[in-house]
């Protein structure tokens, strides 16, 4: 059972999809509160916000956005916290960021071009656990940082950036999906709003079922990136060392850090 981190402070925040990964379990003990967070665009909605920030004591956050999301929303970090720029869709794992022109687009796109929008979302996921930028998160947990990592939704990008983790960590695949799948809970309310807005301004059906699905997590996402790694590689602990340089010795340092034993 996972020991939940959550104070007060936490629950007055407006974030979406944040959460703290303390608390979860793994072979080494379970992963402490106050040192890894995951969350959607990094950016204070509200006073409950800013002084949640002031109080995480981070000494960075990793963004997995691409330059037009960021200019779209732009962090807005706490004094003296670093600013770490990992961009994932990029040339080894393109992706549907998540901008005010894309989202334009989407609302214009009829049945053929929804479904090549889907197959395109599966063949991200096919690629993004190779993604270089995670490296960058991989690197601060060499040192010990406290840190939170994030893109627009906190749940695709993020969500494969946390099974990383949960992975070096000795997590099994079914562990790292109960994880990643939560983020549908965490999303429940903002997505409902999302819903009655387009229905507001009457965008068609077959859009508005495109769009939920987009803002939603899926067994079978999860299950291509699973597949991608097992097809190629013998063991997960064989891809870590190979595609991100995590070996058993980055390992045990990073178990010092950041788990309880």
């Amino acid at each position: 059972m996972r020991v939940v981190c959550y104070t007060k402070s936490m629950a007055k925040t407006r974030l979406v999809n944040f959460r703290d990964m303390g608390g979860l379990a793994t072979p080494y003990g379970e992963i402490k509160c106050g040192k890894i967070f995951r969350t959607g665009a990094f950016a204070p909605k509200c006073k409950a916000d800013k002084e949640y920030f002031e109080n995480m004591h981070l000494d960075a956050v990793v963004d997995f956005r691409t330059p037009q999301e960021v200019k779209a929303t732009p962090d807005v970090l706490p004094e003296g916290v670093e600013y770490i720029e990992a961009m994932v869709f990029s040339a080894d794992a393109p992706g549907l960021s998540s901008t005010p022109a894309n989202t334009v687009d989407i609302f214009h796109m009829k049945g053929g071009e929804l479904d090549a929008a889907r197959k395109f979302i599966e063949d991200t996921y096919a690629v993004m656990a190779y993604s270089k930028a995670y490296d960058k998160v991989f690197s601060l947990m060499d040192e010990g940082k406290t840190f939170a990592f994030h893109c627009t939704a906190g749940k695709d990008r993020t969500g494969i950036a946390a099974m990383l983790i949960e992975l070096a960590f000795g997590r099994t695949f079914e562990e790292c999906k109960a994880e990643y799948l939560a983020s549908n809970e965490h999303r429940a309310q903002e997505n409902k709003k999302i819903d009655l807005y387009l229905r507001l301004i009457f965008i068609k059906k077959p859009v508005r079922e495109f769009v939920a699905e987009v803002l939603r997590v899926h067994d079978h996402l999860f299950e291509i990136a699973k597949k991608s790694i097992l097809d190629k590689y013998a063991t997960v602990d064989e891809f870590l060392e190979k595609e991100h340089g995590i070996t058993p010795e980055r390992v045990k340092k990073w178990t010092d850090f950041y788990i309880i034993k």
